[in-house]
């Protein structure tokens, strides 16, 4: 895919562009100028919805889980236009695989995903001064915080799970979820006055671009830092999948496609970290907020520990089979009050 920069301003919050470029060549000016870029799809089907008002949400909540042709023959254009980009498998993608589920962080068990990987997930993603500055002006942010790491647990488990990205499975939806929810917060910051010249645009392709990296690279860094590492064909095995969860997210492609294993993906990481700025006082609260509501959080890590202690495929493949189960319809989680997609884009629901 070619891209081209006419006329395009780079936004005051991407520094050190001149090294970046050094460094990496023409991916650093993508990624300068795709701060700027949001997705198209999920931005017009956003604008759809306020002109639609409820009876839109339901087509809209209709066509996730059923699929469009169930909406009939002239569904709202912006939601037909998304949901046949849902739909449309991408050629690169291998269907056994999204049986099967993401198998490398199947086999780690639930807790030190939570507790480890998704902590770090977020630590990361709140290190970007302009995601943070984002997310702070929500304001209570303890309460964010808490919210925010079940409901990144809840979705990270339910888009792994064997099947969980097919068409009306869980994970497609609640991903489909993510990326219209990311629209909405981008209209919503835009209309109150967000300053785009100074911080790009609201959760812009190149923050995606970072969250992607805070649920493959982040998480398993974290992870191998407590003995729990991944084969070279383990980390393959990885990234295909997380393509197509960048596919499902509207990740602009050339972020992704190149990032077969945790080497080419610390490249990007890279590219990322050196041309943003330094964390600020809202990265430093959203973090104090997140770890406080991590210390809180009940602790299941001492009958997980003997397995790690000896670590081998076999408990890899236990781990694995067990967290495939995903629960039951009497275990799913339900939030009081419904999720962030819930309470900001979809037909209000009881608890």
């Amino acid at each position: 895919m070619s891209h081209t920069y006419r006329n395009a301003v780079i936004p005051e919050r991407v520094v050190n562009l001149d090294e970046a470029r050094h460094r990496h060549g023409a991916m650093a000016d993508h990624a300068a100028h795709m701060v700027m870029a949001g997705d198209p799809l999920a931005d017009a089907v956003i604008a759809e919805l306020d002109q639609l008002g409820k009876e839109g949400r339901h087509i809209l909540n209709r066509g996730l889980a059923d699929g469009l042709t169930s909406l009939g023959e002239q569904p709202p254009k912006a939601i037909e236009a998304l949901l046949r980009q849902l739909e449309t498998v991408p050629s690169w993608a291998d269907p056994a695989q999204i049986d099967r589920g993401e198998v490398a962080l199947l086999s780690v068990p639930q807790p030190w995903f939570e507790i480890c990987a998704i902590s770090s997930a977020l630590v990361h993603t709140y290190a970007s001064p302009a995601i943070a500055r984002l997310l702070a002006q929500t304001g209570q942010l303890t309460k964010m915080a808490s919210r925010r790491l079940v409901e990144t647990g809840m979705w990270g488990r339910q888009s792994t799970l064997p099947g969980g990205l097919h068409r009306g499975a869980p994970g497609y939806i609640s991903t489909a979820q993510v990326r219209l929810l990311h629209a909405r917060i981008r209209a919503t910051a835009l209309q109150h006055g967000w300053d785009t010249a100074v911080w790009g645009l609201p959760i812009g392709q190149t923050d995606m671009a970072r969250t992607w990296l805070d649920f493959t690279l982040t998480p398993f860094t974290a992870l191998a830092a407590v003995g729990i590492e991944l084969s070279a064909e383990e980390q393959k095995g990885l990234y295909q999948y997380w393509s197509y969860t960048a596919y499902l997210l509207g990740i602009d492609e050339r972020f992704y496609q190149g990032v077969t294993d945790h080497a080419s993906a610390r490249r990007l990481q890279n590219l990322l970290d050196m041309t943003n700025a330094e964390p600020d006082d809202n990265s430093r609260a959203l973090t104090a907020a997140m770890v406080s509501a991590t210390a809180s959080a009940p602790n299941p890590l001492n009958s997980q520990a003997r397995r790690w202690q000896t670590f081998t495929a076999d408990s890899a493949e236990t781990a694995r089979r067990e967290n495939a189960q995903g629960p039951g319809p009497d275990e799913a989680f339900r939030l009081p009050g419904g999720t962030a997609y819930e309470q900001n884009i979809a037909v209000p629901t009881t608890a």
